[in-house]
């Protein structure tokens, strides 16, 4: 049976991390086992006690803790590297609430077009969208934060594809002509992180994701944007 370590960082933003936590504790999993690794990220706010009298008797959440927060990409890399005996890995942020049936999507339709890296469609978290006024009532939580992402490589900048639009499923088919996944959710292979490496140091926090889909994809590794696949993202919470 497929093995998935699932990631998530805290910094400073307990609340927001047993939120998604708890959200992913909901998920249908007959087809994969998963364990959630909880990293604290060297908080000074009491973090790592919150977070620890939540999950504490909880078999299927690990807690760690850095003394210091080393940075989104280190704090990852440093759990990546501990976790590649699992056949896939899922980086994933703190401030996401989850279908609970996105990951077994995520894993069976990646399977099935034997994608690499894979991401789901993310919707705005309700209230949490660029522009609140834009949309009905009936609209919220239906706005599209990811659809897959493209890069403008003259001016180096990343776009989520579908950002602002209202789901009327016109963003309903798999992508993999795509420039990257967002970090935000990111189902990886094992071997993809073997085979290239981790992510890059020099990126603290942010396109980190697009360096490191970049050199899988110029690895003969392939991306694919899965929309059956789906979850919401309070937008920069964490």
């Amino acid at each position: 049976m497929v093995r998935v370590a699932i990631l998530i960082l805290n910094w400073k933003q307990p609340q927001l991390s047993i939120q998604t936590v708890d959200s992913y504790l909901k998920i249908k999993h007959k087809n994969f086992k998963y364990k959630i690794f909880l990293i604290d990220n060297g908080s000074k706010d009491g973090s790592y006690e919150k977070l620890k009298s939540c999950y504490k008797n909880n078999p299927k959440v690990k807690l760690l803790k850095n003394k210091t927060n080393i940075g989104f990409v280190p704090g990852f890399n440093k759990e990546i590297k501990k976790r590649l005996n699992y056949d896939y890995i899922l980086i994933s942020n703190n401030d996401i609430l989850v279908d609970p049936s996105f990951l077994d999507n995520l894993i069976s339709q990646s399977i099935q077009i034997k994608a690499d890296i894979a991401g789901p469609k993310i919707y705005f978290a309700p209230g949490y969208e660029f522009h609140k006024n834009r949309y009905t009532p009936k609209e919220i939580g239906k706005v599209i934060w990811f659809a897959g992402g493209t890069m403008d490589w003259k001016n180096i900048i990343g776009s989520n594809i579908g950002v602002d639009e209202v789901d009327h499923s016109q963003h309903d088919q798999i992508k993999t002509d795509i420039d990257f996944i967002t970090g935000c959710c990111m189902l990886v292979k094992s071997d993809v992180f073997k085979k290239i490496g981790l992510f890059d140091h020099n990126y603290f926090m942010y396109m980190e994701d697009v360096d490191f889909c970049q050199r899988a994809k110029k690895s003969g590794f392939s991306l694919a944007y899965i929309p059956k696949s789906v979850i919401w993202h309070v937008n920069s919470g964490s």
